[in-house]
């Protein structure tokens, strides 16, 4: 990780190249942040007690580490790092596989066979359109909202660390 962060950047900061991949980091930043707020709007005040199958957790059974994945990807985009975004993916890919198996059995203990259904209907990660829908309705937890905004504010970072390790004045990478 610190190489490939420390690495140059693929492309010219002026190319062609260089737009698209801080584009493509600002989509997956900005998707990632969007998906967990989403998802925050759907879980607040029910997470443990029932189970939330609309919305966002009707495409994925984790939508909040989805979109932090989105997130942490813009990482290795914004670096312009292919070899960042491997790494993050198998990281991901490792920490996702201990804790999303101890939250779905502790999940399946509390919520019994509802819950189970759910497992057996909706996708783990990768989010499936097939099985999408909403409520009519939505009570939202402002103050799960109010958190998740903190929350939110703490990966703002990203794209500004990105940023930073441009020096504008030179046009080179620090």
């Amino acid at each position: 990780t610190v190489a490939a962060v420390c690495s140059r950047p693929w492309f010219d900061p002026t190319s062609t190249g260089a737009l698209a991949c801080g584009l493509a980091g600002w989509m997956l930043f900005l998707a990632g942040g969007a998906f967990r707020l989403w998802a925050t709007l759907h879980i607040g005040g029910r997470k443990g007690k029932t189970v939330v199958d609309d919305g966002p957790y009707s495409l994925t059974r984790n939508p909040l580490y989805f979109g932090i994945f989105l997130m942490t990807l813009s990482i290795a985009a914004f670096l312009q790092s292919p070899g960042l975004a491997i790494g993050l993916a198998l990281a991901s890919w490792f920490y996702l596989r201990i804790t999303v198996r101890s939250e779905e059995r502790r999940l399946s203990a509390k919520l019994g066979p509802d819950y189970r259904d759910y497992c057996n209907q909706i996708s783990r990660f990768w989010p499936r359109t097939a099985t999408f829908q909403v409520p009519a309705l939505l009570s939202v937890d402002v103050r799960c909202l109010a958190v998740e905004c903190r929350r939110a504010l703490r990966w703002i970072w990203i794209p500004l660390a990105a940023e930073a390790c441009w020096d504008h004045a030179g046009s080179e990478f620090i």
